[in-house]
């Protein structure tokens, strides 16, 4: 039997009056709330758009940390599959030369956070931005550097913002990517294209990990490498950054944040092609943004929401609170995509 989501826009009609009882459950209603200002304003006019790079519209990293292999180890690789286009990740080692000296990997939501707002200050020629260094200023407070990329100060401590934020940083710095394309034709002939780079060339911190007002005596710094910054200033993909406020403020998980690059490429792609639709299966799909859960059907239960749960799935949260003018009916098969408004009304070009 075919589920499906009908787009907010197609939905507004069933919202309660303003003395009637709602007709959604909380968390929906809430989502619903987040978009709607989405639908009003273009991202453009609101002068909120932002960017990231093609490769997180086509793979993802680890949602979570990675599992040691079979021997205890960290594994040497995470790998994503998106038809021909092949995302080898590396670890990094961060702790050197501490007792907590390890290989580790960038994952969770704040990577993906935090590369949107790299990836935006390059691209806009930000404030932060110093092209002639490839160097970006975080400043000299990490309450001020949190509230850049849409997260609350919440103290110090292991678990607190602050600590995860520079934990991530020094996982990113220190990863490599792999990234391959290779194609085959009828007739035998084949094209292969190939990038090794690492996203941060260096890292310079002087944040406490306890919470403090003022700022630092230094700013604290990054400096890209020139591959990673070419990249963004060739190619990088548009978005709305109210989007990823929303997301942000649902707590939605890092698999919503991935739905919506990955739907903002495949809605442009069709707007500019000949087809009205997609169908993206559920095992392409989950090779592309879901390769920690333990089968397809995992994943298709986390996309859709766990029949009798409260609450809905990944897919609606995304669709709801960030993209309610998409157009997309998940089916037995996989996901339904169709022409939709997109995400930013502009005249650039998404790499396909």
């Amino acid at each position: 039997m075919t589920q499906t989501f009908s787009p907010v826009r197609r939905i507004r009609h069933r919202a309660a009056p303003a003395d009637g009882p709602s007709v959604f459950d909380p968390r929906t209603l809430e989502l619903f709330l987040l978009g709607a200002e989405l639908d009003e304003e273009d991202a453009k006019a609101a002068g909120l758009v932002g960017y990231v790079a093609p490769l997180w519209c086509l793979t993802a990293l680890p949602h979570r940390e990675p599992r040691l292999d079979r021997n205890g180890e960290v594994p040497r690789e995470w790998v994503q599959v998106n038809g021909s286009v092949t995302m080898r990740l590396r670890p990094g080692l961060v702790g050197a030369g501490t007792a907590r000296e390890r290989w580790a990997y960038p994952f969770g939501v704040i990577p993906r956070h935090l590369l949107a707002w790299i990836e935006t200050e390059v691209k806009r020629g930000g404030d932060a931005w110093h092209p002639d260094m490839l160097t970006l200023d975080l400043g000299g407070s990490m309450n001020a550097f949190l509230h850049a990329i849409g997260y609350r100060s919440n103290g110090g401590g292991s678990r607190g913002n602050a600590t995860r934020l520079a934990d991530q940083i020094t996982r990113l710095a220190y990863a490599d990517v792999i990234v391959t394309d290779t194609r085959e034709d009828g007739d035998g002939a084949w094209n292969h294209r190939g990038e090794h780079f690492s996203f941060i060339g260096g890292v310079n911190l002087w944040w406490s990990d306890r919470h403090r007002h003022g700022d630092t005596l230094f700013p604290s710094t990054i400096r890209l490498t020139a591959e990673y910054a070419a990249s963004i200033m060739d190619r990088a993909v548009p978005i709305d950054l109210r989007a990823l406020r929303n997301l942000q403020d649902a707590n939605a998980g890092a698999l919503a944040i991935d739905l919506y690059y990955w739907l903002v490429r495949r809605v442009f792609t069709l707007n500019h092609g000949k087809r009205n639709s997609v169908l993206v299966t559920w095992q392409q799909l989950a090779s592309q943004t879901g390769g920690q859960y333990a089968s397809v059907r995992d994943f298709k239960k986390a996309v859709l929401g766990k029949p009798g749960k409260s609450g809905p799935g990944a897919l609606q949260t995304m669709l709801l609170a960030a993209y309610p003018a998409a157009d997309v009916a998940p089916t037995e098969a996989g996901l339904l995509v169709k022409r939709s408004p997109l995400t930013v009304t502009r005249r650039h070009v998404i790499d396909a």
